[in-house]
């Protein structure tokens, strides 16, 4: 990490994570042959300004999204890229008749207990 700026060095070092510096067309290279893949492709964040061995080695794999925008110190805004907000509903009846098992289901997931409150 030797051209890299000591806020991130720092940041790096007190995450615990590994890290390590590789050239522009390595790197390139491994994205192209999927090597940072997981079960669905890829999203690579960029700490400073794009190299073009990226951009070229990523722009025909539509998997792997390049997420180049500045870094900010809100997890909120950064967690986007990686987080999917979901939604989950319960129906409380079966072709339109109410099922007694539903809604006792339903009252017992309304309790604090279950909460977690």
């Amino acid at each position: 990490m030797e051209d890299v700026a000591s806020e991130v060095k720092i940041a790096v070092t007190n995450a615990s994570v590994a890290a390590r510096t590789e050239s522009a067309s390595t790197f390139a290279d491994m994205v192209a042959q999927g090597r940072y893949d997981d079960s669905v492709g890829a999203r690579i964040r960029v700490l400073g300004p794009q190299e073009p061995e990226l951009l070229a080695a990523s722009a025909p794999r539509p998997e792997v999204a390049v997420i180049d925008e500045p870094v900010t110190s809100s997890a909120r805004v950064e967690m986007r890229y990686y987080v999917q907000e979901q939604a989950v509903s319960m129906t409380l009846h079966r072709f339109g008749n109410p099922s007694r098992a539903f809604h006792e289901l339903a009252a017992e997931l309304r309790t604090p207990a279950t909460l977690g409150a």
